[in-house]
């Protein structure tokens, strides 16, 4: 019996990937990430004082650590699906968001972060179609710049 899978099935697909599609995805995944969150601090009443306190430096790490778990989880969806091996494939972009946006949003709200707070099933699908409408948009205009 001979191992034609030499270095297992991940490196078989890493090999495979365009690196700079991984990197353009996981800045589109932070910009998503950031921007939901500002969409939802706007949301949020007027402060009695000005300036940072503890619970804004809690919420931007908050932040800024969904937008890594949520790079890190579209990488994975996207190796599965093989979108960095044809970026211009639109039902793998749909395959890796289906992946990627419910586990995501899963795991905000687990954990309590900020822009998850919203009530109902409904931030799921909302989520999910705003993170596809990010990464469907984010490709069409990149397409063009490179």
């Amino acid at each position: 019996m001979t191992n034609d899978n030499k270095g297992g099935f991940w490196k078989t697909r890493w090999e495979a990937a365009d690196k700079q599609e991984i990197r353009l995805d996981a800045t589109l995944t932070a910009c998503h990430t950031l921007a939901r969150f500002l969409a939802y601090d706007i949301t949020l009443p007027p402060k009695a004082l000005p300036g940072m306190e503890l619970t804004d430096i809690v919420m931007l790490v908050d932040t800024f650590t969904s937008a890594l778990v949520l790079a890190i989880i579209w990488t994975v969806a996207g190796l599965l699906t093989r979108l960095f091996e044809d970026s211009q494939n639109w039902s793998r972009l749909l395959q890796t968001t289906a992946m990627a946006a419910p586990l995501w949003l899963l795991l905000e709200l687990t954990l309590g972060w900020p822009a998850a707070a919203r009530d109902g099933p409904a931030r799921f699908l909302v989520g999910s179609l705003g993170l596809l409408a990010t990464m469907g948009l984010g490709r069409i205009v990149s397409s063009f710049l490179v």
